[in-house]
């Protein structure tokens, strides 16, 4: 008879993994069991979590505390509900984190003002979190993909820039 860990059963049902990253830390990597509805979009707002919490709060924060502990409370991707609801998510979090949840948006949202340019105070972020009108929460979805839609304007600036480099490195004869 083979005795598996409690938290390891937990994780294969969900289809979860605590992986170490490259700091040294932990990652929770989830595999959705269906396709994402929201798709980049909910890893976009998994990667900006995970950048604003690792420098203050360690790497492991956010794979333990909001992706493994919210999915157990919301029986899907926490970040998908925050898309859905963010207060829904403001409130799981304010379950598990006090007033701690605060903080973590405060973070975030800072996170977003210096980093990605949102144009919103970390006081202004966290308001969206906790008013329930669906202005609020169109305001979020459009901070998120903004964030999302930046690599790839980063790349085709990148592209631009390495073929006007290679044109003028041509020699072209003169008339």
């Amino acid at each position: 008879m083979i005795f598996v860990s409690k938290e390891k059963t937990l994780a294969k049902k969900t289809k979860q993994k605590i992986v170490e990253d490259n700091t040294g830390g932990a990652k929770l990597k989830m595999k959705p069991k269906h396709k994402r509805g929201h798709g980049s979009l909910s890893g976009t707002v998994q990667k900006i979590f995970s950048e604003a919490t690792t420098e203050t709060m360690g790497s492991t924060f956010q794979a333990i505390i909001i992706s493994f502990h919210l999915k157990q409370k919301f029986g899907k991707d926490p970040y998908d509900v925050l898309i859905d609801d963010p207060e829904t998510f403001y409130n799981g979090l304010r379950e598990i984190l006090g007033a701690g949840a605060d903080t973590v948006l405060s973070l975030v949202g800072t996170l977003l003002s210096k980093r990605y340019g949102s144009n919103r105070s970390a006081e202004e972020f966290l308001a969206l979190f906790t008013r329930s009108d669906s202005q609020s929460k169109h305001e979020l979805k459009e901070i998120f993909r903004k964030v999302a839609d930046q690599p790839r304007e980063r790349e085709r600036t990148m592209q631009t820039t390495s073929d006007c480099q290679w044109l003028t490195s041509l020699k072209l004869p003169t008339t």
